[in-house]
């Protein structure tokens, strides 16, 4: 087996910490829109919520992107420093020259941290809009009457039907 190519090594390697300080950029963004969401949510303030998801919008995008750049890069740097099997950036970066694997992995580490924090936000989140829909949906239905109707229990998965308990608002004329 011929011995890795150090200019091909340090140029990917470079490439690869560049991009992962880009992602963190990119990830840092999408934690603080996921931050400002949460009270806008608990406030019910839907042109709020609206700006923020279009503000997301293309940092999601982005961090996607860049996601999937930084899969090929680890697997060219996989390539180049000839490793078998699955390829992850914590493989590739234990083979990389002892100057520049400190910086990657706190790199690594800070994206991995960032994005822990951005997914137990949005789970934050997403149960704020699930009892805020659940509200809605209970408040509607003595309202109106409804029928008997599958709900989402606290963890949003599907319980028992509930009864109806009669009309507060009489819809017909």
């Amino acid at each position: 087996m011929t011995p890795p190519n150090p200019a091909a090594v340090a140029t990917l390697l470079d490439q690869l910490r560049k991009h992962l300080e880009n992602e963190l950029v990119v990830q840092k963004k999408l934690l603080v829109i996921a931050e400002q969401m949460s009270p806008r949510l608990m406030s019910g303030d839907a042109k709020g919520v609206a700006a923020l998801v279009t503000q997301q919008e293309e940092p999601a995008r982005e961090a996607a992107r860049l996601g999937s750049i930084r899969t090929r890069l680890a697997h060219a740097l996989a390539t180049v420093l000839h490793l078998e099997g699955e390829v992850t950036l914590s493989k590739v970066l234990a083979l990389a020259p002892a100057a520049i694997r400190v910086e990657l992995e706190r790199l690594r580490q800070e994206v991995v941290q960032v994005c822990q924090r951005l997914g137990r936000q949005s789970e934050r989140n997403l149960v704020v809009t699930r009892q805020g829909l659940a509200m809605i949906r209970d408040v509607l239905g003595e309202a109106m009457g409804a029928k008997p109707m599958v709900a989402y229990d606290r963890r949003g998965l599907v319980g028992a039907p509930t009864a109806p308990r009669g009309a507060v608002v009489n819809i017909r004329f």
